[in-house]
């Protein structure tokens, strides 16, 4: 906001999508077993009490 940014936001927010691509390219997310997600509304929805996941190695397809 205004002229006083951050220099490095711009370079912060390509690395921010590199690693997000990288993890979605070598992972599988899913939510753990009996994890319901409550949202809560605000300015923005989020889930009340946060979203517990399970992270495992993507399977390669040939």
């Amino acid at each position: 906001a205004g002229h006083r940014n951050c220099i490095g936001a711009g370079q912060a927010l390509l690395e921010l999508r590199l690693i997000v691509a990288r993890i979605a390219q070598r992972f599988t997310l899913d939510l753990a077993l009996g994890q319901k997600i409550e949202p809560a509304p605000g300015t923005t929805m989020y889930p009340r009490y946060g979203m517990k996941m399970r992270i495992t190695p993507a399977t390669v397809s040939a």
